[in-house]
């Protein structure tokens, strides 16, 4: 390691995963102006083809990082173009 570089204490993939976190909750800032959506829509199960029934929550648990990123792109697209 050079001088210049400095030890990180978390993987890339657990960065990585910070960081769709927060974009998660941008997003659904911005799909959903009732609060109390805002506040749940991560612990609903939804029925729409990427989550398979599954909560967002659920897809945070039990799926690696390459699956939540196919979900986060799906959230990204509804929060771009609603319909």
């Amino acid at each position: 390691m050079s001088d210049f570089e400095e030890e990180s204490f978390f993987t890339e993939d657990q960065i990585r995963r910070f960081d769709l976190v927060v974009n998660f909750d941008r997003f659904i800032n911005i799909i959903f102006k009732n609060p109390k959506n805002r506040e749940n829509f991560a612990s609903y199960s939804n029925a729409n083809i990427i989550f398979k029934g599954r909560s967002l929550l659920e897809i945070m648990e039990e799926c690696d990082t390459e699956e939540w990123q196919r979900v986060y792109l799906e959230v990204k697209i509804w929060a771009i173009n609603p319909w």
